[in-house]
């Protein structure tokens, strides 16, 4: 964490809603609850999480359309993702397809996304909702004010 002010994680939820890898993600984020200060070794740093349930792909999808549908398992996030825009989970599909020029390209943008993202973790609090929601809106916000923060230092 030297030289970095801040480390974001993205963590799906799929497989840390019970047992162990419940109890090891609870742990890890109480351990990272409080900025680490460390100024002999050159460290300050503030790290935070973000979490959407099921999976990553989730914030995908809410590039085209909102849902707060439960979903079983993250390949069926993909497989809906897939329907609205021929997403596919591969390496290679990856490296051939910048993944914002791609959604945006089949009609998706990241300011629905961002819209939708924060409306799930609004829903998800308001109705005790423990599935389907993101908090990647709030973390790409934080990113962009952080970019902003330093593009007006710069001038």
């Amino acid at each position: 964490m030297e030289g970095y002010s801040r480390v974001y994680c993205v963590i799906d939820m799929d497989n840390k809603k019970e047992g162990k890898e419940k109890d090891n993600y609870k742990k890890l984020k109480d351990e990272y609850l409080n900025p680490i200060i460390k100024p002999k070794d050159g460290i300050n740093c503030e790290v935070k999480f973000f979490e959407t349930e099921r999976c990553t792909e989730l914030f995908f999808l809410y590039y085209f359309k909102y849902t707060t549908k439960e979903f079983s398992c993250s390949d069926v996030v993909t497989n809906e993702l897939n329907k609205e825009c021929d997403y596919e989970k591969s390496l290679k599909f990856f490296a051939r397809h910048p993944l914002h020029q791609h959604f945006e390209k089949n009609g998706g943008t990241l300011v629905t996304a961002i819209k939708n993202a924060e409306k799930s973790c609004q829903s998800a609090l308001e109705t005790a909702r423990d599935h389907t929601y993101s908090q990647l809106g709030d973390m790409i916000k934080g990113l962009l004010k952080q970019q902003n923060i330093q593009e007006n230092e710069n001038k």
